[in-house]
């Protein structure tokens, strides 16, 4: 079975999701919102 690499340009998805996604953030206060939103989209 051959492998199957995958290369995703994701800076669009972090600008939509750092902009759609609000109130989120790690315990720390770094803004995490744009990593929740980027995944969310992937997962789709």
């Amino acid at each position: 079975m051959s492998k199957r690499l995958i290369i995703v340009d994701v800076s669009n998805f972090i600008f939509r999701a750092f902009f759609a996604v609000r109130g989120m953030n790690a315990p720390d206060g770094t803004p995490t919102n744009a990593v929740h939103g980027v995944l969310m989209m992937m997962r789709k």
